[in-house]
């Protein structure tokens, strides 16, 4: 259970640097540094002028309405095991 908070605690660091230090961008195709076509989270394929988030450390990217709504829902359950 520790080792598993830790994890959470790890990434909800991470994603709260990526949201406060890194722009969001716009997506295009057109574009070689990015090599994803869908998002991980809704599965749905990127299009050009999606708003989108990049990772610093992987460059995995993502629509940014879904990496907030995907942290959101993770801040939501972490709480619910502790109350």
């Amino acid at each position: 259970m520790i080792q598993r908070q830790e994890r959470l605690d790890k990434w909800e660091k991470l994603l709260k640097q990526i949201l406060s230090e890194n722009p969001e961008i716009l997506y295009s195709k057109a574009d070689v540094h990015f090599d994803q076509t869908n998002c991980v989270i809704c599965l749905e394929p990127y299009t050009d002028k999606d708003l989108i988030w990049m990772m610093p450390e992987c460059y995995h990217i993502f629509h940014t309405k879904c990496l907030e709504e995907w942290f959101d829902k993770n801040q939501q359950d972490k709480r619910a095991q502790f109350l």
